[in-house]
C-alpha cells in the first residue's frame, strides 16, 4: 500500500501569471490546468507520493499565497492487495446524470419503513427514471441523479454470467416517453449493521436543519483529509454468507422529505455506500473500467 496525496485549487485570474511560474518553478507546472472557459478559472490537480518534495513546495505556495485549496490523502493498494480484503468500498469518479433527484424524475419510493421524519431508507417501488438524453460518452459504470448505480450492457451480463448473488439489476426508463435507455440500475438488496466504533474519519454533519436527529442515518461524512476506514464487528457478521454486493446502513448526502423551494431542498433521498467482495472487483477489472476506485473494509 502507498500512501498518495491529491492537491487542488483554483488559480484567480489577477494572479495566474505569477502562480503558473512559481509553479512550474516548483517543478509542478504539469498540474496546471486551462480554464474550462473565457469565464472559468485555471485551476492545480496533482497526485504526489508521501513525502515528495514537489507537494511540500506546492503546500507552501498555496498556504503563503492565501489561496483556497483542497488536500486529500488516499491509499493506493494493489490488485492483490485489494483481494485479501473481505469487502471493498466501491467508488465511481463522475457526477450524477440530470439536473433532479430521482424523485423529481418520476421515480417511485415506498416510505413504510423509511424514517418518518426525514424519508432515509425508502425502499425504490418503479424502474429508476432518467433524463430521456444522456451523454454519449456513458459507459460502464456511472451515477443516476440521486447517486444510484448505473451499468451498460457489457457489465451487466457479466455480472450476471458471474452469479453475482444481493442484486437486483433493473431496467432504467427514460421520462417523456422517450426510447428506453440500454442501461440496469444496480440494486444491492442486503443492509450491513451499523459499522464498529473502529472506523476511522467517519462523522455526521450534525448542524442544526442539517442531519436527521431521529434515525441518525443520513449526512454521514468523512471528517478530515484522510481516508475513511470502514470496519466491521466479526461478532455482528456472517461473512461467509454476506452477498457479492450489498449496501451499508449509513448513508451520504441528505434526506427531503417534500420540496422547500425556500431553504432551497429538493426532495431526494440519502444514498448508502456501496460494498463488494474481491469476486466483483476482479469481473470490474477484467472489463477495464477506469473510472472505479476501491477501498478495504475490515472485519476485526
Amino acid at each position: 500500500m502507498k500512501k498518495k496525496h491529491c492537491l487542488s485549487f483554483n488559480i484567480p485570474n489577477d494572479r495566474r501569471e505569477i502562480v503558473h511560474r512559481l509553479l512550474i518553478t516548483a517543478d509542478c507546472g504539469e498540474y496546471l490546468r486551462p480554464p474550462p472557459s473565457e469565464r472559468g478559472l485555471a485551476s492545480f490537480r496533482g497526485e504526489f507520493e508521501e513525502g515528495e518534495l514537489r507537494l511540500k513546495k506546492a503546500l507552501d505556495l498555496v498556504v503563503q499565497g492565501g489561496l483556497s485549496f483542497r488536500h486529500i490523502v488516499f491509499h493506493e493498494y494493489s490488485d492483490d492487495e485489494l483481494c485479501s480484503f473481505p469487502l471493498l468500498k466501491i467508488s465511481i469518479d463522475c457526477d450524477p446524470i440530470g439536473s433532479k433527484r430521482s424523485p423529481g424524475y418520476g421515480t417511485s419510493y415506498d416510505l413504510k419503513t423509511a424514517c418518518p421524519n426525514c424519508g432515509t431508507g425508502a425502499i425504490q417501488t418503479s424502474s429508476l427514471a432518467l433524463p430521456p438524453k444522456l451523454p454519449s460518452t456513458l459507459r460502464g459504470l456511472f451515477h443516476g441523479p440521486g447517486f444510484e448505480l448505473i451499468v451498460g450492457e457489457r457489465l451487466m451480463k457479466a455480472l450476471l454470467d458471474c452469479s453475482v448473488t444481493g442484486i437486483e439489476l433493473r431496467p432504467t426508463l427514460a421520462t417523456g416517453g422517450a426510447k428506453p435507455h440500454s442501461f440496469w440500475q444496480i440494486i444491492a438488496k442486503t443492509v450491513m449493521p451499523r459499522m464498529s466504533l473502529a472506523s476511522k474519519n467517519l462523522g455526521r454533519e450534525t448542524r442544526p436543519g442539517w442531519g436527521c436527529n431521529l434515525c441518525k442515518r443520513d449526512m454521514h461524512i468523512c471528517t478530515n483529509n484522510e481516508p475513511l476506514d470502514f470496519v466491521y464487528d466479526a461478532k455482528e457478521l456472517d461473512l461467509i454468507n454476506i452477498p457479492d454486493f450489498v449496501q451499508t446502513w449509513e448513508c451520504w448526502g441528505r434526506s427531503v422529505l417534500t420540496d422547500n423551494p425556500e431553504r432551497q431542498l429538493v426532495r431526494g433521498y440519502a444514498s448508502p455506500w456501496y460494498l463488494i467482495k474481491p469476486k466483483v472487483f476482479r469481473i470490474i477489472r477484467e472489463l477495464g473500467l477506469s473510472n472505479v476506485s476501491f477501498d478495504p473494509v475490515r472485519i476485526v
